[in-house]
């Protein structure tokens, strides 16, 4: 067998394509037909100077009592020239970035395009020259007998088709980088222990299932963040946008990635000590959901039982499954719940029926203590205390917090809450003291008691 790289244009590999000299063989096709998307997709490629990749070309010889004639079989590229010859007869208008369900990325979606909407009759003399003298990499294979060529034909298929998750990960941009440091990849070092520890997640080999899982919960926190509800699927189709959408993260996504970080850090320190079936995701997704709501809410006593709470929501879960499956009878939280953790278990609707179930179930289990409303105290709070201890910082006696008992300018001045805020600390008089803006930095979101 013998290999040779050429280098053929549009134009010429159109004339060989229109005169049969150029044709597939049915052995190597693998049945997959390219659908329009796709073929649009590549022409605006090729118009934007995207380079294609390799195609593979049989070159066969032969003479006859006619003559020498020589034509080439398609091993590889059989979808891509299919594309181009149907784009060059007009079969098909171009895709519109700017058009509302475009699938173009941001920075595609704001500039104007000159070929948006158009068929190949309808485009520029010059936009029609450049698609023609397009510079396509051929691999052409000659000397190769029909076993020879079969055998190229298994090795360029033989790789394992990608899920996916992992076209997903291909695609360049900070999105799946964002992605990957959290939820682990071969060449990417950590992964968050909730993940491994209590999910039994592999990020390093389940072939992208764990980024997926944490591009799910991106996308449903970025959803609840936005509108306070889950408005968005979570299926392939939704992930694809995501990827393809954030390229550059912009700075929402980047505080929601953040925000899940937080999150997970809070989870995993309350449940690091699970001994329990391997958390499900459809669970941790509602957890997640519910941390985001709590901590902003109410004060970190929803973090004393949780591991509890938590508990004894997998076993009802598991309960309820086991009584449908073995008895036929379908308990209030198997209808409200572990029934939609099956069917569309991904869409927008479920996910949000399941999650009303869930934290109004959690609210029961639950320390749940509202924070004040009102978190800072008014300037006249401020004087009214400056007035009450003689200028002199609230922990002036406290060697450990101040030690200094002198006199403090009034600028310098802060109104801390004795009991903290987080822990349910009112905003009045009874729960404040004057103190160095030093000291309140040092105590914190600690609980120190005002020495006498």
């Amino acid at each position: 067998m013998k290999t040779e790289p050429e280098t053929w244009t549009i134009k010429e590999l159109l004339q060989d394509h229109d005169q049969a000299i150029l044709k597939p063989n049915p052995e190597y096709q693998r049945g997959a037909v390219w659908r329009l998307p796709q073929q649009q997709m590549l022409i605006d490629s090729l118009l934007r100077g995207f380079h294609l990749p390799i195609f593979y070309f049989h070159r066969i010889d032969e003479t006859t009592r006619h003559g020498s004639n020589t034509r080439f079989e398609i091993l590889d590229g059989q979808q891509r020239v299919n594309a181009i010859a149907r784009f060059r007869r007009g079969g098909f208008a171009l895709l519109d970035p700017q058009a509302p369900k475009s699938r173009f990325p941001r920075h595609l979606r704001s500039t104007n395009c000159r070929w948006a909407q158009l068929s190949y009759d309808r485009l520029e003399p010059e936009l029609q020259e450049r698609f023609l003298d397009s510079p396509l990499s051929i691999a052409v294979i000659s000397e190769a007998d029909t076993n020879e060529a079969r055998d190229l034909f298994v090795r360029l298929q033989s790789g394992s088709d990608l899920k996916p998750q992992e076209r997903r990960d291909a695609l360049p941009g900070e999105i799946g980088a964002a992605v990957a440091e959290l939820a682990g990849r071969l060449d990417v070092a950590g992964g968050h222990r909730l993940f491994t520890d209590l999910m039994g997640l592999k990020p390093h080999t389940d072939r992208g299932g764990t980024r997926q899982f944490v591009a799910q919960l991106l996308l449903v926190l970025d959803s609840y963040r936005s509108t306070c509800t889950v408005l968005t699927d979570i299926n392939n189709q939704a992930l694809d946008r995501l990827y393809y959408d954030h390229m550059e993260l912009g700075s929402h996504l980047t505080e929601t990635r953040e925000r899940l970080e937080t999150i997970l850090d809070a989870l995993y320190e309350q449940l690091v000590l699970w001994s329990g079936p391997k958390l499900q995701r459809h669970i941790v997704i509602h957890l997640v959901l519910m941390a985001h709501q709590v901590q902003s809410k109410f004060t970190n006593s929803w973090k004393d039982d949780l591991d509890k709470a938590v508990s004894a929501f997998v076993t009802e879960n598991l309960a309820s499954e086991r009584t449908f499956k073995q008895e036929g009878k379908s308990t209030e939280f198997y209808s409200q719940y572990s029934a939609f953790t099956r069917s569309a278990a991904a869409k927008a609707d479920t996910i949000r029926r399941r999650h009303s179930y869930f934290i109004s179930w959690m609210r029961n289990h639950l320390k749940l203590v509202e924070k004040d409303p009102q978190r800072s105290f008014s300037a006249l709070d401020r004087e009214y205390l400056y007035l009450l201890q003689d200028g002199r910082c609230g922990y002036a006696k406290d060697a450990e917090v101040c030690g200094d008992d002198s006199r403090m300018d009034f600028s310098d001045g802060h109104v801390h809450h004795v009991l903290p805020h987080s822990l349910g600390g009112k905003t009045e008089l009874s729960n404040a003291v004057l103190i160095h803006k030093a000291c309140n930095q040092k105590i914190g979101a600690r609980h120190i008691p005002v020495p006498g």
